[in-house]
């Protein structure tokens, strides 16, 4: 109980500290899911647009079918993803205390501190609050990995049949999830080939039936469905014809970088596993060689992947709790040790408590007394945030107001927040959500797809220096094309300022449109902050005159 309290304690505080602070920030990202299941749940299929042709959009498909009722019984999306991140830590914590205690015979305890590493992380409160499908994809991999473990253990049936039903599910939830079998499969073969019984490599078959015919009838509906069987995402983010990602590469390092102490354990755990035995009496090799195999398999795949948007190391997070999983016979030794140093020595123990939870959860202690500081300070949350995506959630709320915007053809780049609740006609000029510029390399066929779409609205971002920002699939160089003529068929109706250092939004208006005049004073009444005058950025066959500064005009009653 001691235990348990000194653990628990200082742990929830962080997360209600965390929660109160950011309950009301929006990740842009999970947007795009929810705008899937509400279409699905509104009677129009999986489809971004619902007057358009189906296209893949999400790599969640598990997620988007599971919402979709929810969001048709009228519940908060945001809100219900959230539980179930908050549910998938505790069933994490609860494997990880399970696995430990009974398998490797750890105190209670220990076992209790062991557990508690997955809330420690420093990303975990953060994820779980993003809405995205991050940490329920966790929860679901760690489940398939133990199944995996077990498997090679047994050889059995169950254990088969468990493991190909969960690494299904977990590769409904995110694709990458394969490279546990390939991993598994692989590692398996090795084995039987060294004791020459490749005859048993037919165990697997169980596995490998559900994973057959459940991925068969799974991707034959995506190709009668949306006409191909990759994501959108999978050409703007993996097939880029580079080798390794500069994005990529930076979010693996930045995972290593945060996650050394316990990387630096489960290293530990590689030399340790070659002599040590559970209490049944078998080997540790298996799950930390088969973790060692999953952690290399992804950092391979991340390292080419276009990782944008890695908040929380998202990407790479789901190993953290087979990183633990597999760190638990060297880390119930080690404990084991240090509580029978202690027995003769109780007040020593809620030291050593405090200590673990210090070593593996620095960061984490370091934003909680932020945020317990913060909320001490400032008892709610600011009413203006100044993140980009605040701003671009409360251009939605209005935005969504206006008459038919269900009928507006909306062009931008961030495809979450605002197509979501607007419901607008929406290009995803990044790709995304737009089969044809995610498999589309040639510029010019791009540049006339976009213009021939004729979008009512275009909003574009630029830098505070008014240049054109560079966003990530085939039309990112945005300077590269904004001297086309045709932008001259746009107005400048106005700018969205974004504080610090995020990028501005720029909002032009068809001059053709049906919409043209209700929506620019729409936009000048109730969505921008002001706009300039004369316009400061080189769009069409406009460019400004450098040496003219431009005048700031707000908006009224703005604030701008």
């Amino acid at each position: 109980m001691l235990t348990l309290m000194i653990v628990g304690i200082p742990l929830l505080l962080g997360f209600a500290a965390d929660m109160v602070q950011k309950w009301d920030h929006v990740f842009d990202d999970a947007f795009i899911t929810y705008r899937y299941a509400k279409n699905l749940a509104d009677g129009h299929g999986i489809t971004w647009n619902p007057t358009m042709a189906p296209t893949e959009g999400y790599t969640n498909f598990l997620l988007v079918i599971f919402l979709a009722p929810f969001i048709d019984l009228g519940y908060d999306p945001l809100l219900v993803t959230r539980l179930l991140s908050y549910f998938s830590v505790f069933g994490m914590a609860v494997i990880l205390f399970a696995r430990a205690k009974r398998r490797y015979g750890a105190t209670t305890p220990t076992a209790i501190m062991i557990a508690s590493l997955i809330l420690l992380d420093p990303s975990t409160s953060a994820l779980c609050l993003t809405g995205l499908e991050t940490v329920v994809y966790a929860l679901v991999l760690l489940v398939a990995f133990h199944f995996a473990v077990e498997f090679l253990h047994s050889q059995d049936t169950t254990n088969s049949v468990l493991l190909g039903i969960f690494t299904m599910l977990a590769i409904l939830l995110r694709p990458e999830a394969a490279l546990l079998y390939l991993v598994m499969a692989f590692g398996y073969g090795i084995i039987l080939v060294r004791k020459k019984q490749l005859h048993r490599f037919a165990s697997l078959t169980p596995s490998l039936l559900i994973l057959l015919i459940l991925g068969g009838v799974y991707l034959g509906w995506k190709a009668l469905h949306f006409e191909q069987l990759l994501p959108n995402s999978f050409y703007i983010k993996v097939a880029t014809g580079a080798v390794i990602s500069k994005i990529g590469l930076v979010s693996v390092y930045y995972f290593l970088s945060t996650h050394t102490l316990l990387l630096a354990v489960f290293c530990v755990s590689l030399l340790f596993c070659l002599s040590h035995h559970d209490k049944h009496g078998r080997s540790d090799k298996l799950p930390v060689l088969l973790g060692l195999g999953l952690m290399l398999s992804h950092t391979v795949f991340f390292i080419k992947t276009d990782t944008h948007m890695d908040v929380g190391s998202r990407f790479m997070y789901p190993l953290v709790p087979v990183l633990i999983y597999s760190s638990i016979p060297v880390l119930t030794v080690a404990m084991g040790k240090i509580e029978d140093w202690i027995k003769e020595r109780a007040v020593l123990f809620p030291v050593l408590v405090v200590a673990f939870m210090l070593a593996f959860g620095t960061e984490y202690s370091t934003k909680m007394y932020s945020n317990v500081k913060r909320l001490l300070i400032y008892p709610y949350p600011s009413e203006r945030s100044s993140w980009l995506m605040q701003e671009e959630y409360r251009i939605a709320k209005t935005l969504s107001t206006f008459p038919q915007i269900e009928n507006v053809r909306i062009a931008f780049g961030d495809a979450g927040v605002i197509p979501y609740f607007t419901g607008a006609v929406w290009l995803d000029v990044i790709g995304l959500n737009d089969t044809f510029i995610a498999r589309t390399r040639n510029q010019d066929a791009l540049v006339d797809y976009f213009f021939r779409w004729q979008a009512d609205l275009v909003i574009k971002g630029s830098d505070k220096d008014h240049s054109w920002i560079t966003t990530q699939g085939p039309l990112g160089d945005h300077t590269a094309w904004a001297g086309d003529p045709r932008w001259d068929e746009y107005s400048y109706i106005g700018t969205s300022k974004v504080d610090k250092w995020y990028y501005d939004l720029q909002y032009f208006v068809r001059k053709s449109s049906r919409f043209a005049q209700p929506l620019t004073d729409f936009l000048r009444a109730r969505t921008i902050n002001g706009w300039y005058a004369p316009m400061p950025f080189h769009i069409g066959s406009y460019s400004p005159d450098n040496e003219t500064q431009p005048t700031w005009i707000p908006r009224p009653e703005s604030g701008g």
